[in-house]
């Protein structure tokens, strides 16, 4: 069982889950000791997915930003839901590099908003709610964009 459960560690979503089962397996037949190992590699994986999130949780100056080779599924949701506002003109969408599971894409939408009678947080809000893209995602105004 636990040669399983040191398989699962190459996964980062299946580590935890291994680590409890190992750890309560290896209480369970009194080997107490073996469990600290398990338990170090769990709180291991929690401080990388502490530093993922908090990764993933803002986008500053300082934040590497790099082309973003979308599908066509992608960019056809992506295009309909921005074209459905009827008020954002032109749109760039890129990719934030990040340290911590860069399979999984952290994106940057950059939209262009018609001024006229626009409300460009309450818009770019709604969109935010709107959109579901599977990953996480940050969408920007052009005009804040020049601000930085």
């Amino acid at each position: 069982m636990l040669i399983q459960m040191k398989k699962a560690l190459i996964q980062a979503d299946l580590v935890i889950p291994a680590c409890q089962y190992a750890c309560e397996y290896l209480t369970r037949n009194h080997r107490k000791q073996e469990s600290y190992w398990w338990q170090q590699q769990a709180e291991r994986q929690l401080v990388i997915d502490h530093q993922a999130d908090v990764e993933r949780s803002e986008l500053v100056d300082s934040d590497q930003i790099m082309a973003y080779e979308s599908d066509d599924a992608t960019q056809t949701y992506l295009a309909e839901k921005l074209r459905e506002t009827g008020k954002i003109t032109k749109a760039w969408i890129a990719q934030k590099k990040v340290q911590y599971y860069p399979e999984y894409p952290v994106l940057v939408i950059v939209v262009e908003c018609n001024r006229l009678l626009v409300n460009e947080m309450t818009l770019i809000d709604q969109l935010r709610e709107a959109l579901y893209l599977g990953c996480a995602f940050f969408i920007i105004s052009k005009r804040d964009l020049t601000k930085l």
